[in-house]
């Protein structure tokens, strides 16, 4: 059975509103407050990509489209965050050597 639609949208209301919505990211600002947070604490994170590459280090800079990791003993990497599948806080400390 197909659902009637008007010119004010479908009849549910529910997935009017979400079809419709912006992003949750752009409604709760999330994102942007826990990596100020992981910035402003310097917090070593460990980053792991799409592609299934890990990379460690601290967030240095971040913006609407990606973030720059610190690392120790490497060169800095500037990541696309469409290429970050996660990012989780690590156990070990800046001073390690785990780059």
């Amino acid at each position: 059975m197909r659902r009637r639609h008007d010119k004010r949208g479908p009849r549910d209301p529910i997935a009017y509103s979400i079809l419709h919505s912006r992003q949750a990211e752009e409604q709760t600002n999330a994102e942007g407050q826990y990596l100020a947070n992981l910035v402003r604490s310097r917090t070593p994170v460990l980053v792991k990509l799409t592609n299934g590459e890990e990379i460690s280090g601290w967030i240095e800079y971040y913006d609407r489209s990606f973030i720059r990791v610190t690392r120790t003993h490497q060169p800095n990497a500037f990541i696309y965050k469409d290429q970050i599948k996660y990012i989780q806080e690590a156990r070990w400390t800046r001073s390690d050597t785990r780059d």
